[in-house]
């Protein structure tokens, strides 16, 4: 497929941004980085953090960011897994959202890749998720079945509970928001992986903290290794929120609190309150709106 003059524009303005001191230096040291993350919790907020780190570039493919999403989560297409991180060089970052199974974490592992995984409030994740494929991605493969429920009461309880094959355009199930977060946690036990909280990096734009966001970005530099000054640690701070993205929605903390009723508490609880209190949103599994 043929670029537009935008995307081609885009594209040459990031090769030459590759050709900086500290990026050719990186070409022969830096790190090979892979932005890993549970769908809407802020891949793009990642990987523009990522942009601004002075050593790192993206991998791209064609004229759009090296992605891959292990079959929109269901189905491990380990083949294109292996051929996305083979292609990320050093001092480049590719992004996906891609589950842990031991022979990602191979491959993961053979390349030599540095994982960010990130992660958000999984309630938010689902409210997120039920408007982003009613509204903002009509092409998307649960739009038909999602636009066929008779609100968002039922929409939300969809993307908290699952949705069978039989209801779905292409037979495929979608998991529930306990499974998404067992799949992906399990990468958080390997020693490359850093867990990033999107409530920590979003700032004050978001709703998020200035302090909380210039530890977590000077954490990522920590784990991949790459030296930051101060300065640079506040510039990247100061530019990672961004609404630029299509499918940028609110980028807001706590909007769950806006949609949720008591069966969508209950609903929660049932198939992900153990995550909730793993990842420090809650104390305990007694919540509610």
């Amino acid at each position: 497929m043929s670029s537009t003059p935008e995307q081609a524009l885009s594209r040459a303005r990031t090769v030459l941004r590759g050709f900086t001191p500290r990026r050719l230096r990186a070409r022969l040291d830096g790190p090979r980085v892979f932005a890993n993350s549970v769908p809407k919790s802020g891949t793009n907020l990642l990987t523009r953090c990522l942009y601004l780190f002075p050593m790192l570039r993206p991998c791209l493919d064609g004229v759009s960011l090296n992605h891959v999403s292990m079959n929109q989560n269901r189905t491990s297409d380990v083949s294109e897994f292996r051929r996305k991180m083979a292609r990320t060089g050093r001092g480049q970052y590719s992004s996906g959202h891609v589950f842990y199974t031991k022979e990602n974490a191979a491959i993961v592992e053979h390349h030599d890749i540095t994982v960010l995984l990130i992660v958000r409030d999984p309630r938010d994740v689902v409210t997120s998720h039920f408007h982003y494929v009613t509204e903002k991605n009509t092409s998307h493969r649960l739009n038909e079945y999602y636009a066929s429920l008779p609100g968002d009461h039922e929409r939300l309880l969809a993307s908290i509970r699952g949705v069978p094959g039989e209801q779905t355009a292409d037979g495929d199930p979608l998991e529930s928001i306990g499974e998404w977060m067992n799949s992906f946690l399990r990468w958080a036990d390997e020693s490359y992986v850093q867990v990033v909280r999107f409530e920590d990096l979003i700032g004050p734009q978001g709703g998020g903290g200035k302090p909380s966001q210039v530890e977590t970005v000077r954490t990522i530099a920590d784990h991949l290794g790459v030296d930051l000054s101060p300065g640079k640690v506040e510039y990247v701070a100061d530019n990672t929120f961004s609404t630029d993205s299509s499918t940028f929605r609110k980028g807001l903390i706590g909007d769950w609190r806006n949609h949720f009723d008591p069966e969508h508490v209950e609903a929660f609880d049932d198939e992900a309150g153990a995550a909730l209190v793993e990842l420090g949103y809650e104390d305990g599994r007694q919540w509610g709106v």
